[in-house]
Parts: C-alpha cells; structure tokens; sequence
C-alpha cells in the first residue's frame, strides 16, 4: 500500500468523526464564550441534549431501539468529506441559538443541534454529492 493509499484510507475512515468533533467542540466553545453561567448542571444538560439528539435520531432511523443491525460498507464521496454543511452549518446555527437562548435551556438545544442537526446535514451533504456525481457521469456520458 503506497502513501496515498494509506492516505485515502485514513480520512476516509475518519470523515464523519472529524466533522462531529469539530460541530461538538466548536458549539461547546460557543457556550463557553457566550454570556452564560457556566456550571456542572448546564455542561450536563450540553451533553444531556446531544444524547437525547442521537436518540432521536436512532428512533427516526431504525424505528425501534432494540433493533439488531449489520452495518453497511457504505461508499463514500470524496466532496461529501469536507463537511461545509455539516459542521459549518450546525455550528452557525448553535451561534444563532447563543443569541436567543439562554440558561440551562441554550446547553440542551445546542447540545441536541450538534448531534442532531449535524447528522442531518450529513445527509444532505451525501444527496447533494451523489447529485454531483450523477451530473457527472451524464456530462462525461454526452461529451464522448
């Protein structure tokens, strides 16, 4: 296996991570730097929130939570790694809720938006890179 191999290899398996981590602690960051009172009850309720996101994703995605899964080898678009949308996106509008929420309630909104809404985008960064990919093989399809 060559470098670039090795490469791909890497920042493939680590895509979705990276995104979220940064989404977590960008938001986290956001709440640390806004005007609210920073207490071990409103970090609770910060993760307490992004628990709750995952589990409202769970219900959404496998429509019961004791389900027995196989995960798929999904392939995965080069373009839909950057995560413009994902962590950009879910991260602007945690600065948004830091302009309107406040107390124990902005930790647990944030917190539920950088699970949730990330995860969301990520989908829709997926559809929007499939799309380009389709475009792509109709293009190279018309111009030979």
């Amino acid at each position: 296996m060559d470098m670039f191999e090795r490469l791909r290899e890497k920042i493939t398996k680590e895509s979705h991570a990276y995104g979220y981590t940064l989404t977590v602690w960008a938001s986290g960051a956001l709440l640390l730097t806004g005007d609210f009172n920073i207490s071990h009850t409103s970090i609770l309720m910060y993760i307490f929130g992004a628990v709750i996101g995952f589990l409202v994703l769970a219900v959404i995605a496998f429509k019961e939570l004791l389900a027995e899964i196989e995960p798929d080898d999904n392939k995965l678009i080069v373009v839909s790694m950057v995560h413009l949308l994902a962590a950009l996106g879910t991260v602007y509008i945690a600065h948004l809720f830091t302009k309107v929420l406040s107390g124990y309630t902005a930790f647990f909104v944030i917190g539920v938006n950088a699970t949730f809404t990330f995860n969301i985008f990520l989908l829709l960064e997926d559809y929007f890179s499939e799309m380009l990919l389709y475009l792509e093989s109709r293009i190279m399809k018309a111009v030979s």
